[in-house]
């Protein structure tokens, strides 16, 4: 009999410590959960106000025909879209990469992406604070209603990280350009002679 009350005892504590541990591990479960639940916006918002942010900082276009070299008389040289973009990383974190895009779009109708112009600029790596600058020279398409453009350029992050401000990733031109512009009546260049001018 004696044995059988040691083994009882024993088995009462061994219930009792089970009990005390599965207590333990509910309340450090629970505290968990309310510690997560309510620290986890709070760190969601922090790592989204600490990242990477890119944005365009200036932006600046020209037309032009003198990087064309020497041009046959009798034909239409091409006209280029000289664009300058320079863009920043305003956050506090290295930016793993983004995109950059140039489109004409109608005067009155900046609102709509339009045609886009030359090919995607595509980046890696920005350091927190640091600037870039890029500077292309683009064909004019040649295929646009005659009429008044502007140059919107577009900067896209979205493959790469989700930026807390993005209403500085879309600049617009001020200045239009008008394709045939440098152009005279009927395509022709005008020709000047060394003496004329």
């Amino acid at each position: 009999m004696w044995h059988i009350q040691i083994s009882d005892v024993c088995t009462r504590q061994q219930d009792i410590l089970r009990i005390v541990r599965a207590m333990v591990l509910g309340v450090l479960l629970v505290t968990g959960i309310f510690i997560g639940v309510g620290s986890g916006e709070p760190q969601a918002k922090e790592t989204l106000d600490s990242g990477p942010d890119v944005a365009i900082i200036d932006a600046s276009v020209r037309m032009d025909i003198s990087d064309m070299g020497e041009i046959t008389l009798g034909t239409i040289p091409d006209e280029r879209l000289i664009v300058t973009i320079t863009v920043q990383n305003t956050g506090n974190r290295e930016a793993p990469g983004y995109k950059l895009r140039a489109y004409l779009v109608r005067v009155g109708r900046e609102d709509e992406i339009g045609t886009q112009i030359g090919g995607d600029i595509t980046d890696t790596r920005l350091g927190a604070g640091e600037t870039r600058t890029y500077t292309k020279s683009w064909s004019m398409p040649t295929h646009l209603k005659r009429g008044e453009y502007r140059v919107m350029i577009v900067l896209d992050t979205s493959s790469y990280f989700i930026e807390p401000d993005t209403d500085n990733n879309r600049m617009t031109s001020q200045q239009p350009v008008v394709p045939g512009a440098l152009t005279g009546p009927e395509g022709s260049i005008p020709v000047y002679s060394p003496a004329e001018i």
